[in-house]
Formats: C-alpha cells, structure tokens, sequence
C-alpha cells in the first residue's frame, strides 16, 4: 500500500513537469500536440533526472559547507513494475521505487537511500542487475522499503564499511539502524571469495544478521560462475534461512545478459531442513539508450509446503533508472 502512493506522488510530479512545462502559446494551433513516444519517454528523463540530482545538490552543498558547482554526480532514482504468476495463484503486480543520492562533495562519505532491504539483499546474491528468480509464495523473505542516510566508513579496492540508519516505510514509521561490511579474497589467479556481513536493527523487529560467502570464477569475458552461499539470522523469531546453490551469468553484448541458476532454500524450524529447491533463467535487456530494461524470467520450484511438486512460474519486469552522470 506504501508502495503504491510513493509511486502515485512519484507519477503525478512527472505529470507535473508535462503540465507546466510548455506555454499553451507554444503548442501551436492545435490544444494538443502528439509527439512520438520517445519524446515523452526522454523528457521524463531529463526532467526527474534533473529535478533528483537537483535534490541531492542541496543536500551536498548543505553537508559539504560548500557552493553549489558543476560536480560528477550519480544519484538517481529508478522506478519499476514487475509482473508474475505462479501456477495456482494470482497473478502479483508488484511497483517499486528506489532513491539514492550521492553526495561527491562529502567525498562519498553521505549518501540518501531509498530502496528494498530485501532485495538488497538478494543482490548481494547475484550479479549486477540480472536477478535470479522471481517472487513466490515460496520466498519467506519480507519485502520493506526503507529511506536511510548512510555513512561510508572505509571504502578500499578489496573491502568497505559502511553505517546508516533511517526508518521502514511502513504505518506507523519505524527507526533502524545498520552496520555493514564486505572483504574480496582472491584465493589464487581465477578464484574470488566475496564475503559480506549485514546488522540491522528494526524497532518491531529486534536485530538480524545477513552473512553472505559468494565464490567467483570468470570462465571468460562473457561468461562468470558463482557459487552462492547465504545464511539470515533473525532475532525475534530465532529464525535461521539459508541458501546455496550455483548460477552461470553469460553477458550477451553490451545490451542483453542471460543467467541460469539452482538453488536449495534452508531453514531452521526447529531444525535445519531443506524447504525448498529452485531452478530458472533470468534475460534482461537495454532497449532505450541506457536507462530503459526489461527483464524476462522462467523459474522451476519444489517446495516442500506442496509435497514436493513442480510449481512453474513467470514474471516479467520493466525498468527505468532517472539519474545523472
């Protein structure tokens, strides 16, 4: 529900930048002018694109104690409607909007962040961008949208650490806080090993911990192997989920990816078990200029909840990303 009037506000205000932008003197004889699609589609572009780095000008030039000026900035906002359906359940429409502004002038130490904790996890999971999977009754994790300030504490090469703290998008609000870090090992000349640990805690949720052990191996230019690992503690239930499995990203060109993955879902109640395996594929490709994705995914699961069988399920998902440089 928060969800969707963030994105109606988000919507009107582009209507407002068509509203107020042109003079009716400018439109000529005729009350409307239709122009082609990609006209519109530009134009929101460069008028959420500009009104977002704008935004986060103010913000930079406030914590920086410093003017305004032509700085590199890559703060943006993306917007994006993923439709899906599994077998013997209702098709699920499922809007998202996601915030960051990048503060260059703080020398990337602030950054404002609106996103999905959830997938924020999951992207830790995955390579950039091309996700694996789609959502289903079978995914225990909750979705929450949160806005938070972060604090990058150190960011080298190999590792990072970073600080934030802000409040779940939810009625009523609710603080959290946070702590992350992350460390590269390469183990010889191919191998990686990406580590991540993530605490955070809800004011209605208690603390939970996400430790993530990802095992990289390029293959070639176009090609990248993982071997995911991922362990979720949560307090407040007691609650441990795991996931493990391998995923092959295959790069196409510099428009379209392709992934293909496995997965064995755990979960401790009381005991560690098995409650779910999981196969699929996941397309995404660039359409318009640099901005404009789409994303296409098939996926196999064998949920315990259901005696095991096969349940198929497809989604399909459209993605505009509103930014600066």
């Amino acid at each position: 529900m928060v969800k969707n009037i963030i994105l109606l506000i988000f919507l009107l205000t582009i209507y407002s930048s068509f509203a107020f932008g042109k003079k009716r003197s400018d439109l000529g004889p005729f009350p409307i002018k239709i122009e082609k699609p990609t006209y519109y589609l530009d134009k929101v572009k460069k008028e959420v694109g500009g009104r977002v780095v704008d935004f986060s000008e103010d913000i930079d030039s406030f914590f920086g104690g410093r003017p305004r000026g032509k700085v590199l900035n890559s703060s943006a906002v993306t917007v994006s409607w993923l439709v899906n359906k599994t077998e013997g359940e209702d098709i699920i429409h499922e809007p998202e909007i996601g915030l960051r502004l990048v503060l260059p002038r703080t020398e990337k130490k602030l950054q404002l962040v609106v996103e999905n904790k959830a997938k924020e996890i999951n992207n830790i999971l995955q390579e950039d961008k091309v996700e694996s999977g789609s959502p289903s009754s079978t995914n225990k994790e909750k979705s929450t949208l949160t806005a938070s300030m972060r604090y990058i504490i150190q960011q080298k090469k190999n590792w990072n650490i970073y600080s934030e703290g802000g409040i779940k998008i939810k009625i009523p609000l609710q603080p959290f806080a946070g702590l992350t870090g992350g460390r590269t090992f390469k183990l010889d000349k191919k191998w990686i090993l990406n580590t991540r640990a993530q605490l955070i805690w809800y004011l209605d949720d208690g603390l939970s911990e996400v430790t993530t052990a990802n095992i990289d191996y390029p293959i070639s230019n176009k090609l990248l192997f993982r071997f995911r690992n991922s362990l979720t503690w949560t307090d407040k239930t007691g609650s441990i989920t795991t996931l493990h499995g391998p995923i092959l990203f295959h790069k196409i060109d510099d428009k379209k990816a392709i992934n293909y993955y496995l997965g064995a879902h755990g979960n401790k109640d009381p005991r560690l078990h098995i409650y779910n395996y999981d196969f699929g594929s996941t397309y995404r490709q660039l359409f318009y200029k640099t901005w404009a994705f789409y994303n296409f995914g098939v996926k196999g699961s064998y949920p315990k909840g259901k005696n095991w069988n096969f349940v198929p399920s497809i989604f399909v998902k459209l993605e505009l990303h509103f930014g600066g440089d």
